[in-house]
């Protein structure tokens, strides 16, 4: 059986989410096929190992962690780090980086004056995988969501070379929406993300663009919104601008749930719709987990599933048979996280 060969990326931003892609991708390494060699971020060296190797909500890792001058050490890998503010300045050719994942949510157009995803696209840069939706209309960003449209990856490497894996929401959120529509057809609903607070709101009350998020965090549920409708029209353009979106942040570091309130094409009921995610969450182990105990958000902080579904959660209206709600949780850092590290292996073995 022929080896797989080892994937050299590049990390621009290291936020809390793009650290848990690093102990993803530190766990390819370990099977020889992702190496970190460089990351890009205005923390120093020192600062980035503290976090990498404590975290609040994910305990501590469980490697070596050590800070340099220039760079830190991972276990036995030494990361270069750089600190440049644009992606143009970023000189990820000096460690042969073949794929860039830009995390710093600042560059999600593909080119722009302030900086854009086609900068990282030099020298030994292949392609740029965005944690984020991307920009609304961009023509040149591809949006793959594991489980959902990977078949598509292929088409994808040949014709873009800046992908974005949408949010945490929509890979929780398209999965069940796919599988429902295929199985009972979906002529309209709405859904509502219950979302774990983030680095965006402040922990007293402040000033922000959004004044909502500068309510203190850890105290308050916080009208919010999400991008996951627009990513429903550029993934399953069938659904496009049948389903609203509604979203709250909540005082809880991790793992957030999603209910999805739909009118289907024909009637069903709550045994055939949990025999249906059932039988999915078989097809796509990897992406939709399936528990029926009455679990809460606690008991999912080391899943990395896209969406858990709940099958006890499941209702269909009484007088009208095709009116139902099906409803997960989602760990919206760790099952991220995993799937970006899917997504790039997946890139560099399509044809």
């Amino acid at each position: 059986m022929e080896k797989e060969r080892q994937i050299v990326i590049g990390i621009n931003g290291l936020g809390k989410l793009a650290r848990q892609a690093v102990k993803e991708s530190m766990k390819e390494r370990q099977a020889g096929r992702i190496r970190i060699a460089a990351i890009n971020d205005m923390a120093s060296p020192k600062d980035i190992a503290y976090l990498l190797k404590y975290d609040s909500a994910h305990g501590p890792y469980p490697g070596t962690v050590e800070a340099r001058d220039n760079s830190i050490i991972l276990d036995d890998t030494e990361i270069p780090v750089f600190n440049q503010p644009l992606p143009s300045k970023i000189p990820w050719g000096e460690c042969s980086v073949e794929i860039v994942m830009e995390a710093t949510g600042l560059f999600r157009k593909f080119r722009s004056e302030k900086g854009g995803l086609s900068d990282h696209l030099k020298d030994s840069v292949k392609y740029v995988i965005l944690t984020a939706p991307k920009e609304s209309g961009d023509p040149d960003v591809k949006t793959i969501i594991m489980g959902v449209n990977d078949a598509a990856i292929g088409e994808a490497k040949r014709n873009y070379r800046a992908i974005s894996n949408a949010s945490c929401t929509s890979n929780a959120l398209l999965p069940m929406l796919k599988v429902m529509n295929d199985e009972f057809g979906i002529q309209y609903g709405f859904f509502e993300t219950v979302h774990a607070y983030t680095n965006d709101q402040d922990t007293i009350d402040s000033y922000h663009k959004k004044p909502r998020r500068g309510r203190t965090a850890g105290a308050n549920i916080v009208p919010s919104d999400t991008g996951a409708e627009s990513v429903i029209s550029d993934v399953l353009s069938s659904l496009s601008g049948r389903l609203m979106a509604y979203a709250r942040r909540v005082p809880v570091q991790v793992v957030s749930s999603i209910d999805v309130f739909l009118t289907l094409g024909k009637k069903t009921s709550v045994e055939e719709i949990n025999s249906v995610m059932k039988r999915a969450s078989g097809y796509f182990p990897r992406i939709i987990g399936y528990n029926p105990d009455e679990i809460v958000s606690g008991d999912l902080i080391t899943d990395n599933h896209s969406v858990v579904f709940m099958p006890d959660q499941t209702a269909v209206s009484k007088t009208q048979k095709n009116v139902v709600t099906v409803s997960g949780f989602y760990n919206n850092e760790r099952g991220y996280a995993r799937r970006l590290t899917d997504l790039i292996l997946t890139l560099d073995r399509a044809q």
